[in-house]
């Protein structure tokens, strides 16, 4: 679900029809950067998953999105034991529980070890490729320079990776729905994790 569907979902289609008659680089008026910026921040909270959302807009119940996100990620790491070789399924979930830690601290990749002590790529990377395979983890290499086409100047020894949905990863780092209206001091905390 796209931001735009968030918005429509919530009843907002006066903010849609702003956003879609944008077309020049300029400030946002007040008038509608606030209600955007405040649904924004919700939509960071539910995610972009149909059952969150639907939790949050139908009933604007917390516990019950915050349920919903915890089968999703329940039943992400239930397909993990689905994988053809069943001695990578604790690997899968070890790199699996790491991410938020990953993305909060100032690294700038991924590092093996602190998935593990003393963890390898070697060891590791089948277990990673199967995430990134299941399309539940997104792999975004450090670019060395500026230029087209991008993947040209990809360094492939140096990644980060990321949950496929906010929603999700907040519920994985155990923050609360209301981390998001702590505004910089969450962006403060998790430097790396943008």
């Amino acid at each position: 679900m796209t931001f735009m569907e968030f918005l429509l979902a919530n009843g907002d289609e006066n903010l849609v029809r702003y956003l879609n008659g944008v077309d020049t680089i300029e400030p946002i008026p007040d008038a509608f950067f606030n209600p955007l910026y405040e649904k924004l921040k919700m939509y960071y909270v539910t995610g972009s998953m149909p059952e969150p959302v639907l939790m949050w807009t139908e009933a604007r119940d917390v516990s019950a999105m915050q349920e919903a996100l915890s089968g999703i990620l329940g039943a992400y790491e239930r397909d993990f034991a689905k994988h053809p070789n069943i001695r990578e399924f604790p690997k899968i979930s070890m790199i699996w529980k790491s991410i938020p830690f990953q993305l909060a601290r100032e690294n700038k990749k991924f590092i093996y070890k602190m998935v593990k002590a003393g963890a390898r790529a070697r060891e590791y990377e089948d277990a990673l490729q199967w995430l990134a395979d299941a399309r539940l983890v997104h792999k975004i290499y450090r670019s060395t320079a500026p230029g087209l086409p991008v993947a040209a100047y990809d360094d492939l020894s140096a990644f980060k990776i990321y949950l496929v949905d906010v929603g999700p990863l907040r519920r994985l780092a155990h923050l609360a729905p209301t981390a998001f209206g702590e505004g910089n001091r969450l962006f403060t905390k998790f430097k790396r994790a943008d």
